[in-house]
């Protein structure tokens, strides 16, 4: 497996809302959205020097606290689909945070610093202030964000900790901005895609040079992408989107309910494409769109994998502890049958695949747990040195496992289950690998992919 999506439910507060990122390049250089081959305009990495004076602990812990506040407050526009209604609502929102960075004192020598911040608080300010049509809200939000990133990436670049880890802005070989919530990374066709959630479109990004190949609309809340039978396949909200990597052209919007009116969860793989029906498992061939298969589980179908002749299912029933509720079919795609199905101790999140055993983590949880596939059962089970952010990675002989506190990625020993190494970056939502590096995707408040190289893992 070459990429992973680790945030689920359990992540989302900690998260937030599109709001801080690293946009500076983009704000001067990314056109708008759309099928648009974006080759002539390269990503640059960003440098992201120091700052010349130390920020104050307790000026830097006031700040860092505004930008928590800021996240929670845009965060509760989320639920207005209205453009400009919620243009409306995020004008007073940005008229509070001027108020409280003016209240803010900073000492003479950092006067620069709050000059910036002002000036790309304002900035979001007056990109909010006439939009009054769909279009214009729409374009609104999109050049708010930006700004209010920029702000951002301002603070963690003098070493203010809004809502992200202003030393692993340092730790990545390279940086990379995108835009728009990214916080979802797959590595198909040589190429990182990048999903920003909050725009509506998947970003394709050359990993070797760090340009930005394409943007490709897609539909609201673009989530995991998986490569088959020579297209993308893109789960968003309310359908399946194909995309033809050899044009970058979306060839057909499926929608999901066609499946079935439960579906949410999905996987595709060669020939097989799998959705979660509340309690039913539905297979369709991706080529033709015929259902080819249902099989009824003995729970509800939260996620499903699927990689070569392994397809897992399972259900997730939200407790924060071991309930040991979680349930788990192996199913056997030659047939078309569950083949065999096992309790789980807690909730988990996608496995990595190695030698006939998959290893689970527990989202949320510490406990990594490894179930043997032909016979069904769990055969070891370990405690990592911190709570698990709900997925695993097999990368390089090795499973990566973010952590909950989205701070860091750990390297694991898939034979002794031992954690031999710890990687710090910026901020993490999801994983991949591809062209020799691990590749982070930061969320708001970064919204940055960070290259590392893991040279002499396993």
């Amino acid at each position: 497996m070459s990429d992973h999506r680790c945030m689920r439910h359990s992540m989302s507060s900690a998260r937030g809302i599109g709001v801080v990122s690293v946009m500076v390049c983009l704000a001067l250089g990314v056109a708008g959205s759309g099928n648009s081959n974006a080759s002539e305009t390269e990503t640059r990495r960003t440098s992201l020097p120091s700052a010349s004076s130390r920020v104050p602990t307790q000026l830097s812990r006031a700040l860092a606290s505004e930008c928590t506040t800021f996240a929670a407050n845009v965060g509760a526009t989320d639920v207005i689909v209205d453009p400009v209604a919620k243009v409306g609502a995020l004008r007073p929102i940005v008229a509070e945070l001027a108020a409280h960075l003016d209240a803010l004192r900073f000492p003479p020598d950092l006067a620069a610093l709050r000059m910036r911040l002002r000036r790309h608080v304002s900035d979001a300010s007056k990109d909010l202030a006439t939009a009054n049509t769909a279009s214009s809200a729409t374009a609104a939000f999109a050049a708010f964000m930006r700004d209010i990133d920029a702000a951002g990436l301002t603070l963690l670049r003098a070493g203010v900790p809004c809502l992200g880890n202003p030393a692993g802005l340092r730790s990545a070989a390279v940086n990379i901005p995108v835009e728009g919530d990214a916080w979802v990374v797959t590595a198909a066709f040589g190429d990182l895609w990048v999903s920003e959630k909050y725009l509506g479109r998947i970003v394709r990004i050359d990993p070797r040079t760090g340009r930005t190949l394409a943007r490709i609309d897609v539909s609201p809340n673009p989530a995991k992408a998986y490569p088959a039978d020579g297209f993308l396949w893109v789960r968003t909200q309310a359908d399946m989107v194909q995309i033809d990597p050899s044009t970058n052209h979306v060839v057909q919007k499926v929608p999901k309910s066609r499946f079935g009116q439960a579906v949410q969860r999905t996987w595709v793989v060669d020939g097989a494409m799998w959705l979660c029906d509340g309690s039913t498992l539905v297979r369709v061939d991706p080529v033709s769109l015929r259902q080819v298969a249902r099989l009824t589980l003995d729970f509800p179908c939260f996620e499903v994998y699927a990689r070569g002749d392994t397809v897992l299912a399972w259900s997730n029933d939200n407790a924060p502890t071991e309930s040991g509720r979680e349930q788990i079919a192996i199913i056997d795609p030659a047939r078309n049958v569950v083949r065999s199905s096992l309790r789980l101790p807690v909730d988990i999140g996608l496995p990595a695949i190695v030698r006939g055993r998959a290893f689970f983590v527990g989202d949320g949880t510490a406990k990594i747990i490894v179930v043997d596939l032909d016979r069904g059962s769990v055969v070891a089970t370990r405690e990592l040195s911190a709570p698990a952010a709900g997925g695993v990675l097999l990368a390089r002989g090795s499973l990566w496992v973010p952590t909950a506190d989205v701070r860091h990625v750990v390297q694991v020993d898939p034979e002794t289950l031992r954690v031999v190494r710890t990687i710090n970056p910026a901020g993490v939502a999801a994983i991949a690998f591809t062209a020799g590096k691990l590749w982070t995707v930061v969320p708001d408040p970064l919204n940055l992919l960070e290259g590392f190289d893991i040279n002499g893992s396993k």
